[in-house]
């Protein structure tokens, strides 16, 4: 989509000045060296703009499933299908995925059901208090 072009662009622009700007001096001297930099560089674009797309989509069904929206199949198939592209591409493992699908799914299908969803408060970390039990020594 477009959006996920111009963050393409945006993306690989930042890379591209952020190995200007640290000043890397180890130019690559062979010309297989050469073709590895490029390689390497347009591997990272696509993983990145791959990346982004699976977790929109994510967001879009986590969002529509918060708001209540009871029709969420062609969401949740377009989840699916960047999750398996991602796993197709190494991007992720597949378990990872199944368990993202998972997840996603069990809270669709509550919506659907009608249910409510309780999300998970985070609580804050208290400082532990820390007992020291000290032994009396005894001299003779």
């Amino acid at each position: 989509s477009r959006f996920c072009l111009l963050t393409y662009i945006i993306f690989r622009v930042n890379i591209e000045s952020n190995i200007k700007n640290k000043g890397i001096d180890n130019m690559p001297i062979t010309s297989s060296a050469k073709k590895a930099v490029k390689v390497a560089k347009r591997r990272l674009g696509e993983n990145t703009l791959s990346k982004l797309n699976y977790k929109q989509a994510l967001k879009q069904v986590r969002k529509a499933a918060d708001a209540g929206v009871e029709d969420m199949s062609g969401l949740l198939s377009t989840a699916q299908s960047t999750l398996d592209k991602a796993v197709k591409t190494k991007l992720m493992h597949r378990n990872t995925a199944s368990r993202l699908l998972s997840r996603l799914n069990k809270r669709t299908s509550k919506v659907a059901a009608g249910q409510t969803i309780v999300k998970a408060v985070k609580k804050k970390a208290t400082a532990k208090k820390i007992t020291k039990t000290v032994k009396k020594s005894t001299k003779k």
